[in-house]
């Protein structure tokens, strides 16, 4: 369940403009936030009760 920033980036390259990637991760990953920002990806997060959160990122 975890996702390294580098592993969510590539498979946001190979989505469609308007498409939308999700991602379900063991905690909020803070260090994906930035690199998102810098490519101009917008995101919301949700944090589950569990401690995990969910990340809808969509490309532009």
């Amino acid at each position: 369940m975890k996702r390294s920033p580098a592993r969510t980036l590539s498979m946001l390259e190979q989505l469609e403009a308007g498409e939308v990637q999700e991602i379900h991760n063991d905690r909020m990953p803070i260090c994906l936030f930035p690199k998102l920002e810098e490519r101009g990806f917008p995101y919301e997060t949700e944090a589950m009760e569990d401690g995990s959160a969910k990340v809808r990122i969509l490309k532009k």
